[in-house]
């Protein structure tokens, strides 16, 4: 297939998982929080969080695109994959806070998901959408730079691979 196809098929591919766990953690961390604390209301704004995906899954799509078109029909695709995946964890601010290292948190400012996590805590704790809208604004902001990266990196390696015949841009 000529790599734009495979470029494509990945990101939908990508973006149809992360939508699927999403939708799968919200439904799953809404029923374990009510379950514990009898709270169920947490349901409700746990599913009411589901349309901030919009947002976060292109945002997180762009930076994959952006990581893996230099591995595109070469050995170190699962590689980049889970590198870019493991970063982007890290610095997400779901499993700790960013905040316990200045330079992490510096470099979590420009990556996908942190936003989105910092306005899901805000609506979960029921926080008034002024407290956390602004956050989804960030996570637009940096999707639309990834996709911005994603695009220049996707164009230099297919016209490398024209130029040179070298890689699956060659095609």
């Amino acid at each position: 297939l000529p790599p734009v196809v495979q470029y494509a098929a990945r990101a939908l591919a990508n973006g149809a998982s992360g939508l699927l766990a999403a939708v799968t953690t919200a439904v799953a961390l809404g029923a374990v929080i009510g379950a514990s604390s009898g709270q169920w209301s947490v349901v409700g704004r746990c599913l009411g969080c589901l349309p901030m995906l919009l947002v976060a899954v292109p945002s997180a799509v762009m930076l994959g695109l952006a990581a893996t078109a230099p591995a595109i029909g070469n050995d170190s695709q699962n590689l980049v994959h889970n590198t870019v995946s493991a970063i982007v964890t890290v610095c997400s601010g779901a499993v700790f806070p960013t905040s316990v290292s200045p330079e992490l948190d510096a470099l979590a400012q420009v990556m996908p998901l942190h936003h989105t996590v910092a306005a899901l805590r805000g609506v979960v704790a029921g926080a008034p959408a002024t407290a956390w809208a602004g956050q989804l604004g960030l996570e637009l902001a940096v999707g639309v730079g990834w996709g911005l990266v994603s695009l220049v990196v996707y164009t230099w390696f297919d016209w490398r691979g024209r130029r040179t015949g070298r890689g699956a841009f060659a095609a």
